[in-house]
């Protein structure tokens, strides 16, 4: 550890196919954490497949630096198209986008009327996210071509606009 940062934290799910996290800092801390953090919550121990799938993933990235480049173009793409079409992007420069439509509900109308339009996506809850409303969440990979991705941001809009999100 450096003297400048006291915690490094990391998740395995979404960026290296896995599930679970990670913290790293002094024994102290992890031993303050370990007794004082919510205990149920997002708790579990890593399974020794997950840590090998996130191992496995993490030795592909290094290998093929061409994947992480073309992760970002991806993530330019979405941006740049999300915003376009007048969704609140939060200043996201990850694969991960959310956004609320403001309602519980209508987050789910989102969701179905992308699933049957072929899009899959998430709905992101209470507890995981403040309640009342919660989000919907799309992710990507460095494998969707521009083409899927232009497919995505046209059901994005017409779902949007259906529903009078934009």
């Amino acid at each position: 550890m450096t003297d400048s940062v006291d915690l490094i934290m990391g998740s395995f799910s979404k960026s290296l196919a896995s599930i679970g996290g990670f913290i790293a800092a002094d024994e102290r801390t992890i031993q303050y954490l370990k007794h004082t953090s919510r205990t149920l919550m997002f708790s579990a121990s890593i399974s020794p497949a997950n840590a090998g799938a996130a191992l496995a993933a993490s030795r592909i990235i290094r290998a093929e630096p061409e994947r992480p480049a073309r992760l970002q173009q991806v993530v330019k793409h979405m941006t740049k198209g999300l915003r376009e079409l007048g969704y609140d992007v939060n200043g996201s420069n990850t694969p991960v986008f959310s956004f609320s439509t403001g309602d519980l509900m209508k987050n789910l109308k989102f969701w179905k009327e992308a699933f049957d339009a072929g899009v899959y996506i998430n709905i992101v809850s209470a507890p995981t996210v403040p309640e009342p409303d919660g989000c919907v969440r799309s992710t990507y990979m460095s494998i969707h071509t521009d083409e899927q991705l232009d497919e995505i941001l046209a059901v994005f809009g017409e779902v949007g606009r259906k529903l009078d999100i934009l």
